[in-house]
């Protein structure tokens, strides 16, 4: 039993020569627990920030109530300011990468177990449907259920129920 469902297989794969050639199973654990990781950073940035929008709206409310003058708002609250949003911006830009990394990964071994016949999703494509406005509605979502598919019943893509999980991922 595996404790990783996308750890490679232990047995070498048998393909058909339907153009899976040369897609080899590639291993996706450090990609997954980085992903986790900014995924778990991003929360925290996020957490940090309201911390310090909270403490920037008291100051505020300070000024607007004429308890502090604005040019008294402490020096150390905006580089706070900064340093949160800046923290944010890199975290969520190194999230967004790793996790295009990741679905592709994901395509990529669904691929190299279920055939390039049986799916109509490339790894290539199972990313950029997130950059395609309208497209990026409803793509990613076909592709990641394709994927989990491909994955649980790779010689049967076509018939395989994909995880109830999926569409409530894509719905929230």
């Amino acid at each position: 039993m595996m404790d990783q469902p996308y750890q490679p297989p232990d047995a070498e794969l048998t393909h058909v020569d339907d153009g899976t050639r040369g897609r080899a199973f590639r291993d996706a654990t450090t990609l997954t627990r980085t992903a986790t990781g900014l995924l778990l950073a991003c929360a925290a940035t996020s957490a940090a920030a309201i911390v310090v929008y909270l403490v920037q709206n008291i100051v505020l409310g300070e000024v607007v109530a004429g308890m502090r003058d604005y040019d008294d708002t402490p020096f150390a609250l905006l580089i706070a300011m900064m340093g949160t949003g800046l923290l944010q911006l890199l975290v969520t830009l190194a999230t967004y990468i790793v996790i295009g990394m990741w679905l592709y990964r994901m395509c990529w071994n669904a691929h190299s177990l279920a055939g390039t016949r049986q799916m109509t999703v490339t790894p290539r494509w199972s990313v950029l449907w997130y950059f395609i406005p309208f497209a990026n509605l409803w793509m990613p979502f076909v592709a990641m259920r394709e994927t989990w598919k491909a994955s649980a019943a790779p010689h049967d893509v076509a018939n395989a129920r994909s995880h109830p999980m999926i569409p409530l991922w894509w719905t929230l």
